[in-house]
C-alpha cells in the first residue's frame, strides 16, 4: 500500500493482545486473559505449540469466538492508531517542556484533534497549544 498522509495501513501481526480482546468483547483485562489462553490451549492441542503469554493467534481466536477477522483487524488499527496519538503527545509535550524554563502549566488535561488535522492540549492552568510537525520533523506549536 502506498504511504500516505492519514492513511494507516492494516496491521501485519498475526496475534491478538488482550488489548484487541478488551475492546472486542467490551471485557475486563482478566476475562481478555483467560481468552487469549483458551485459544492458545486449543493451539497448542491443535498443533503442538501456541504464541507466548498475551498474545494469541488471531486467525484461531475468529474462528472459536465467531468474530469476522476483518472486525479485529479493525480494532487493532484502531488501537494502533491510539498507541501512535499517544506517542505523539508525549514527544510534543516533552519537547515544548524542554523549551521552557519554568514550565508551570501542569500535567496534560485534555487532547483532541483540530479541523486541520493538528493535535492539540489543554493543560491544567487552563492554557493551551496547537501542535505538529513542520516538513523537517520540527515540533511547533501555536
Amino acid at each position: 500500500m502506498e504511504a500516505t498522509t492519514g492513511i494507516i495501513e492494516k496491521p501485519k501481526r498475526l496475534f491478538v493482545t488482550p488489548a484487541d480482546v478488551m475492546e472486542l468483547f467490551g471485557c475486563q483485562k482478566s476475562y481478555a486473559g483467560n481468552a487469549i489462553r483458551e485459544v492458545n490451549k486449543k493451539a497448542k492441542e491443535q498443533c503442538g505449540h501456541a504464541l507466548p503469554a498475551g498474545k494469541a493467534n488471531k486467525y484461531l481466536f475468529a474462528e472459536m469466538f465467531g468474530i469476522p477477522l476483518a472486525d479485529i483487524e479493525e480494532v487493532m488499527a484502531k488501537n494502533r492508531r491510539d498507541l501512535m496519538l499517544e506517542d505523539l503527545i508525549l514527544v510534543f509535550t516533552n519537547a515544548h517542556k524542554k523549551s521552557i524554563e519554568n514550565w508551570t502549566d501542569g500535567e496534560i488535561q485534555n487532547v483532541w484533534i483540530d479541523k486541520d488535522g493538528n493535535v492539540c492540549i489543554a493543560y491544567e492552568s487552563g492554557k493551551w497549544w496547537h501542535y505538529c510537525k513542520d516538513k523537517s520533523g520540527k515540533i511547533e506549536w501555536w
